[in-house]
């Protein structure tokens, strides 16, 4: 950066120095215009040389091995299945039942979510008033359809 700045001062003052010596007629056309297309290289070449470093492109692409995408799809994928597993808690706490865990197992492939099982852990659960005579089996799974879009492979009960 700093021999940028050098240059872009080295050019202002050899345009002050030409512009003082430059003999008046066409031949300072010429001399202007081959000035001006060197202060056009001076100040696009360090563009040119960041595109042309390929590694410093891939570095801004990548990280740790790891795609930016790839990075981001991840993260949203993994938001997504919270939001599931925090929706269907709430779900079973409007019919009145407490204290079950859910955790969702899924994978991605092709950029799509793949949802390979959902485990309801029924160990602790608390059924309130309203929830008197409910098969929470069966319950667990109209839940579980209704909240999840895609495709469940598996529910896990334990």
């Amino acid at each position: 950066m700093q021999a940028y700045m050098l240059s872009i001062v080295g050019v202002v003052v050899a345009s002050v120095f030409i512009d003082l010596v430059m003999p008046v007629g066409q031949t300072s056309k010429y001399i202007k215009s081959i000035f001006a297309i060197f202060v056009i290289f001076v100040l696009v070449s360090p563009v040119l040389n960041f595109v042309s470093d390929k590694e410093k492109i891939k570095d801004l692409v990548q990280s740790d091995g790891y795609n930016l995408v790839d990075s981001y799809l991840e993260n949203f994928y993994k938001s997504k299945v919270e939001a599931y597993e925090n929706e269907i808690l709430s779900v079973f706490e409007s019919y009145d039942i407490h204290d079950i865990d859910v955790s969702i197992e899924y994978s991605v492939q092709h950029n799509d979510l793949i949802v390979k099982s959902v485990t309801v852990n029924l160990k602790n659960v608390v059924i309130g008033d309203k929830a008197d005579n409910v098969n929470l089996y069966s319950l667990s799974s109209e839940i579980i359809n209704d909240v999840i879009y895609e495709e469940v492979l598996e529910v896990k009960y334990l």
